[in-house]
């Protein structure tokens, strides 16, 4: 049996369908009740609860591990420490043959990258641990789904340069790799599988793109790079807007990277039909 943590979410719903179409069993894994796993079952599990996800584990010959954001949360980075805690308890004690964690570019930088710091203690405590995989991926293509009215409209926002060429993956992908990692013969020792699409791109090239799907023009809105604290600020994001912020400038100045340690994995879906998908 696999367990997939996160099973509502972007990527644990791909990598569930995945599995259960390879033959594999499957128990996904979330907080509410009514969730559903086709092909699969479900269990309600609160991931901070180490007792109650080591149960769920016992058994379980892979394990998808999902730290979800605490977006909400006064501060990120407290709220995500006991659901850290609650994995790794977890994953030790029932000693699960192979893990796929779900991690992000530019984990491996100590500053400078917002909510991507919030995976770095999971990490740590995770890295000498044989089976593991981290599965570091990209910016989510997907992300760009909070733009798509305004695209509609003929802008694509951006708060960095619009020619800056940028690594960003699908959820397909994503969730098509972590299924095949975790149907692999566990390793000996710790492993990181850095993901990104098939080619790096530009907002110039996305817009270009949109513009194509919807047959009109759409152009990039180049925003000051400085003004998505303040603006996410007055929407009351608070800690939220300073980490974003963080991101945003991250990226623009080349701090989000990936490790050049390791090499990276192109995924396949092309991003017209990321895109599309965006569109509806």
């Amino acid at each position: 049996m696999i367990v997939v943590s996160g099973v509502t979410g972007q990527t644990g719903a791909v990598v569930a369908r995945h599995l259960v179409a390879a033959g594999r069993a499957v128990r996904g894994l979330s907080r509410n009740p009514e969730a559903t796993v086709p092909g699969g079952s479900l269990a309600t599990v609160d991931l901070a609860d180490t007792e109650a996800l080591t149960a769920q584990l016992r058994e379980a010959e892979a394990f998808y591990a999902v730290l979800p954001p605490q977006w909400g949360a006064p501060d990120m980075f407290e709220a995500t420490a006991p659901i850290v805690d609650g994995l790794v308890g977890a994953i030790e004690a029932a000693d699960v043959p192979r893990v796929v964690v779900l991690s992000s570019v530019a984990v491996q930088e100590p500053e400078g990258t917002g909510p991507i710091r919030a995976l770095r203690p999971l990490e740590a405590r995770l890295a000498t641990r044989p089976g593991v995989t981290f599965l570091r991926a990209a910016y989510f293509v997907e992300n760009l789904g909070s733009v798509v009215d305004s695209v509609r409209q003929g802008q694509l926002p951006t708060f960095w340069e619009p020619s800056q060429a940028v690594s960003a993956v699908s959820v397909a992908d994503i969730g098509r790799t972590a299924a095949e990692l975790l149907q692999q013969s566990p390793t000996d020792a710790p492993r990181v599988v850095q993901l990104a699409g098939p080619d790096d791109v530009s907002f110039s090239e996305v817009a270009r793109q949109f513009g194509t799907l919807l047959g009109r023009q759409v152009d990039p809105l180049p925003l000051p790079p400085r003004a998505i604290t303040p603006t996410l600020q007055e929407m009351g994001a608070g800690h939220l807007a300073e980490l974003y912020g963080e991101l945003n400038e991250g990226i623009a100045t080349g701090v989000v990277r990936f490790d050049p340690a390791y090499d990276v994995v192109r995924g396949t879906e092309p991003l017209a039909q990321s895109l599309g998908r965006l569109l509806g």
